[in-house]
């Protein structure tokens, strides 16, 4: 018996211990063990409980010899002549669950190790080919960026796919945007000059009719042979003079206003012109004239155009000046300080202000609210103080009066 047990133990590379039906030890490849005493020559009273009692075929029973924890497994080995068993074989194992965890981890992680690989060299492939695909969308986004009115030029690519298309669709468009430029160029002129000679002549009708009056007047003295009369005589032909005056200076508005986008940008000294236009003014007694300076030096240098600079100025005061409705004095104040960086000038006026309707329309050309006003003054005034890299705004209050600020950048 022990020497099949030994065969079919050394065959199947496992221990075996075969009991009797009672639980005794009949035979096994390593009798070492129990004859150390280390296991006892008895089953396990469980095992032998589930087997004869319960009968149960095979059991799994976990058992200890000191600290070191195994299985076995008992199998009935049943009569072929009756219902009882002839014994029972046990079988003892050691379950390698570290070992069964190392085998697992190390699938898992040549599972990720494989999927990193994977997935890095996906990134390389996709952002290769992707930058492929998107090189021509990027040159075409490109384009069309700087696509204007002038200096475009068309693309080229060799093949007619679906990029192709586009390429050949942005030439199309380069083409009609030049025809359409052209149109474009075309209706601006001559828009631009028939709303020119409709202002002009809107403003020299205007002087026109009291010069018209002012000679049929002189026909009508004439015929009544009243020419000899000097008082008469002289006021007409002061008329005459006063709207010859008015025409020149309508003409001068449109030819100023037609130069400023050329200004001469030079170092000038703010304080000084601010000076030569106040002397113009201070005299006039129908106007009352204030001047408050808080600058505290004689010295402010600027970058711009001197004449320029006065005739804004002038104009301010003037505009300030018929801002006020008649049969009340003028009241004109002017303040002058500055900053660390900039130099500030308020113009104040005790005018009747203006209405919130016309505050947008200000600065616009050809806009104005006087009947003899050429509506060129402020326009010259905001075109020729940004130019030179200032700022010019205004504050009214109706009933009250106006006030323009202008500010420009000190030259270090």
């Amino acid at each position: 018996m022990n020497e099949e047990v030994n065969n079919l133990a050394n065959t199947i590379a496992s221990d075996l211990h075969i009991y009797t039906g009672e639980g005794k030890l009949q035979a096994s490849n390593r009798p070492n063990i129990f004859d150390k005493k280390i296991l006892s020559n008895w089953i396990n009273p469980v095992a032998i409980s589930e087997i004869e009692e319960k009968n149960q075929s095979r059991f799994l029973a976990e058992e200890k010899i000191g600290k070191l924890i195994y299985k076995s497994v008992y199998l009935s080995i049943p009569s072929t002549n009756s219902q009882s068993n002839l014994g029972i074989l046990a079988v003892p194992f050691f379950e390698s669950e570290a070992e069964l965890n190392s085998l697992i981890s190390d699938v898992l992680s040549n599972i990720f190790n494989a999927f990193v690989v994977i997935f890095i060299l996906f990134l390389i492939v996709s952002y290769f080919v992707s930058k492929n695909l998107t090189f021509p969308f990027k040159l075409l986004t490109q384009k069309l960026k700087t696509t204007n009115l002038e200096n475009n030029e068309p693309m080229y690519w060799g093949s007619k796919d679906e990029i192709g298309l586009l390429v050949n669709e942005y030439n199309n468009m380069l083409f009609k945007l030049e025809s359409s430029k052209k149109v474009l160029a075309s209706t601006e002129k001559e828009s631009a000059w028939r709303e020119m000679a409709k202002q002009v002549a809107h403003e020299i009708k205007n002087p026109l009719t009291p010069m018209k009056l002012t000679l049929q007047h002189l026909l009508r003295l004439q015929s009544a042979g009243q020419l000899d009369d000097h008082e008469r005589l002289k006021k007409s032909l002061e008329t005459l003079i006063h709207q010859v005056d008015a025409l020149s200076g309508i003409a001068s508005s449109f030819s100023t206003f037609a130069k400023m986008p050329l200004p001469k940008n030079d170092l000038m000294n703010f304080k000084e012109v601010l000076n030569q236009v106040i002397e113009l003014f201070k005299n006039d007694e129908r106007l009352d004239l204030t001047f408050k300076d808080d600058s505290y030096t004689d010295n402010i240098p600027i970058i711009g155009d001197d004449k320029l600079f006065g005739r804004v100025i002038a104009n301010l005061i003037i505009n300030g000046v018929q801002a006020v409705e008649s049969g009340k004095k003028p009241e004109i104040r002017i303040w002058l300080w500055m900053s660390d960086q900039a130099v500030f000038l308020e113009i104040t006026d005790n005018g009747n202000g203006i209405p919130p309707e016309l505050r947008d329309k200000i600065f616009i050309p050809n806009f104005s609210t006087k009947s003899q006003g050429s509506g060129l003054g402020l326009a010259i005034a905001k075109s020729g103080v940004e130019t030179a890299g200032g700022k010019i705004w205004f504050e009214t209050e109706m009933n009250v009066g106006t006030t323009f600020y202008l500010t420009f950048p000190l030259l270090e």
